[in-house]
């Protein structure tokens, strides 16, 4: 789903060129051009794809329980053994 891109005449595309390379970039930090641009993307893969990623996304957090607690075991051996080796 394409959209046209505007096209500004006369006086308003004056302003939307300064607020576009002067206004935006001054007062948003990290700031990007293409920003617009990427969420609306974002926005349309959502709208057109939310339920295949949903989907996909209930499946796979079926098996992260269990990867969670052993990830969070490993983690707390590495600190006790770390503990341990520097003597507190």
């Amino acid at each position: 789903m394409k959209r046209a891109k505007r096209r500004y005449r006369g006086c308003v595309k004056y302003l939307h060129r300064f607020d576009e390379l002067i206004m935006k970039p001054l007062f948003i930090y990290k700031y990007e051009k293409n920003m617009q641009k990427k969420s609306r993307d974002f926005f349309d893969l959502f709208m057109n794809m939310g339920e295949e990623i949903e989907n996909e996304f209930k499946n796979d957090t079926s098996s992260q329980p269990s990867k969670l607690k052993r990830d969070q075991k490993k983690l707390k051996a590495d600190k006790n053994a770390e503990g341990a080796s520097d003597g507190t």
